[in-house]
């Protein structure tokens, strides 16, 4: 589990960098702000799959290790409404910005 979640913190962090950039110069340091931010653009479970499909076979396996961080407060889950026809959208996945400096 620690290395799939790893890579959604880096997800965040990547999400963090980019909006930082859209700002402010590259050589200015991200702010706690920027940060918290990033958490709540979030990425959509189906996404998540997506980086972490060759430690896990099917979608389903995620759960479990979602609600686990979901109770420890590293993560929030929310539905995501969706008009009109199309898939169900996927619900998204935002990062506690105070996991973001921890190792």
């Amino acid at each position: 589990m620690r290395d799939w979640g790893g890579k959604l913190v880096g997800a965040m962090v990547r999400i963090a960098a980019l909006l930082h950039l859209s700002s402010f110069p590259a050589n200015e340091p991200i702010s706690a702000e920027t940060i918290a931010a990033s958490g709540e653009a979030g990425i959509s479970k189906r996404d998540l799959f997506r980086l972490v499909r060759g430690k896990f076979k099917k979608a389903e396996g995620i759960e479990a290790p979602l609600r686990v961080l979901a109770e420890y407060s590293y993560i929030r889950i929310e539905d995501v409404e969706r008009d009109g026809a199309g898939r169900k959208a996927s619900p998204k996945i935002k990062v506690n910005p105070l996991t973001c400096g921890h190792n």
